[in-house]
């Protein structure tokens, strides 16, 4: 992705991506980075292998990055054939399925491409890894703990959560706020920590095309779950009602207009299985 206009100190924007997969526990990972450097390979590589894990042989094209992380990083390392890619099919795969999840991730989410597409991608590959397939899943498989006890939303769901002390909430009230769910905080190696990413819904009340740098992103341990298995994504309602004032629908008189006002028509979401096959609604917050 380019994105020389959302260029910020604090939030470097990542542009690149080390997809890693193990072929034993099926376990994929994807790690964004802002360079093609052996400093930042090898930080992926460290994080994928985590303090204990033993790397027996590590097979991946020639990068130069890769070659040089790998060999820092002690690593027995065979590559494939330069200029074709069906020698390394499984990393080929893997890196398709990342950019097609983390796609999905963007659009079903409405959030700005260029910016949260780290988030997306590392959310589909953790999803990918918590998943039962056949009755066993990847998390248990490399941890050997179980399967993952968390909650399990999608890319870009509304949900409450008790945000990070230095946020003010009343005193007298409802001590969760609403946020919109981007991943889950994983140690090295893979093990989750118990803590979940949720970004704070105000920002993109303003503005549904608001940048990473823009949007507080909480790490929290309390989120309260959804029993009803359906999910709103509320910037994409407000991404979509934004893209219908558009040229080809003629543009608003006044140009404020396309920040959406909070209206209560605004903010209510169709879903379906409402009473006698009528569609219910939800208010997105």
């Amino acid at each position: 992705f380019e994105g020389s206009d959302y260029e910020d100190p604090n939030f470097p924007i990542s542009t690149v991506a080390v997809v890693m997969y193990d072929r034993a526990t099926k376990w994929l990972a994807a790690y964004p980075k802002a360079t093609k450097t052996t400093y930042h390979t090898i930080e992926a590589l460290q994080h994928f292998a985590g303090p204990t894990d033993k790397i027996l042989s590590f097979y991946s094209d020639n990068a130069p990055e890769l070659v040089a992380a790998a060999t820092s990083c002690h690593w027995r390392l065979a590559t494939a054939t330069t200029g074709m890619p069906q020698t390394n099919g499984v990393a080929e795969n893997c890196v398709r399925r990342t950019k097609e999840g983390g796609g999905c991730g963007i659009v079903q989410s409405g959030l700005n491409p260029a910016t949260f597409w780290p988030l997306s991608v590392e959310h589909f590959c953790f999803a990918c890894n918590i998943a039962l397939v056949d009755g066993d899943s990847a998390y248990n498989k490399r941890h050997k703990t179980g399967h993952f006890k968390g909650f399990q939303f999608p890319f870009g769901a509304l949900v409450d959560f008790m945000p990070q002390p230095d946020t003010r909430v009343e005193s007298i009230g409802a001590k969760t706020i609403q946020g919109v769910f981007v991943g889950y905080h994983i140690h090295p190696g893979g093990l989750w920590s118990g803590d979940y990413l949720v970004a704070d819904l105000a920002p993109f009340r303003i503005d549904c095309d608001a940048t990473r740098n823009k949007v507080k992103v909480h790490r929290i341990r309390e989120i309260v779950t959804n029993h009803s298995g359906k999910f709103t994504y509320p910037v994409a309602i407000w991404r979509h009602k934004r893209s219908l004032l558009d040229d080809q629908f003629g543009p608003p008189a006044d140009p404020e207009i396309l920040y959406l006002n909070n209206s209560d028509d605004d903010l209510i979401a169709p879903v379906a299985g409402g009473p006698q096959g009528q569609s219910s609604h939800r208010r997105c917050y």
